[in-house]
């Protein structure tokens, strides 16, 4: 994968994660991680390369290379940090799926030009957007939906906020996503830090002042652990 030109860092989930890094460990970590993303695979220590990744003399890296060592799974010389693949596979797939739509696009336009240049259309010339009536479609299954909604979010939180809205039976649309996000910003989280603490409380929705316990505030509901 080409480098890419930004890097998804939620501040409160990092800031959680990372509390008992002393400040030459916080710059080591951030060095290592934005290796990783620039060049979207597992990070190789091989001969000791690490150190001079995270700008670290071999004496400075022996002593901090354990608590780094917590945030990777080791395998041989391979450091791999799976929230960065996840997040780099989620990327990729966008970009992809943006690449598609572009070029069904840009075929769309030479079939309709074709058509005015014709005069007439010919089930021969049906452009890229048509459906037949036995296809399935995003209104029937919201699958294409769900992936531009939860992009570059954690699969396993997508995964277990999807399990607790089908056991409240309420439908995931694009509406009920752009709520939960807008009453985020209000309560200064993360989209998904929002939708980890809807998991971890059993709610299907989303509201700033339910976090200070309004009387509004759903009842207290099973964990999604029970649920399943």
């Amino acid at each position: 994968m080409a480098a890419l030109p930004y890097i998804q860092l939620y501040i409160a989930d990092y800031l959680a994660d990372t509390a008992h890094l002393t400040t030459i460990e916080h710059g080591a970590y951030l060095l290592l991680i934005f290796n990783y993303w620039q060049r979207g695979h597992a990070l190789n220590n091989a001969n000791g390369r690490l150190a001079s990744v995270a700008r670290m003399s071999n004496e400075e890296w022996e002593q901090h290379e354990q608590t780094l060592a917590e945030f990777f799974e080791i395998d041989g010389d391979e450091w791999i940090n799976h929230r960065i693949d996840d997040d780099l596979a989620a990327v990729e797939a966008k970009s992809t799926k943006a690449s598609i739509a572009g070029k069904a696009s840009g075929a769309t336009r030479r079939a309709n030009a074709k058509r005015k240049s014709n005069g007439r259309s010919t089930d021969a010339e049906r452009t890229p957007n048509h459906t037949d009536t036995d296809t399935d479609t995003d209104k029937k299954n919201n699958t294409a939906v769900a992936v531009d909604l939860f992009a570059g979010i954690a699969p396993e939180v997508v995964r277990d906020f999807k399990a607790l809205r089908k056991t409240k039976k309420a439908a995931i649309t694009e509406t009920a996503v752009d709520g939960i996000k807008r009453e985020a910003d209000k309560a200064g989280v993360t989209f998904e830090a929002a939708l980890r603490i809807c998991c971890e409380r059993g709610w299907a929705g989303f509201k700033a002042d339910w976090l200070t316990g309004q009387p509004n505030q759903p009842a207290p509901a099973r964990k999604l652990k029970e649920l399943k």
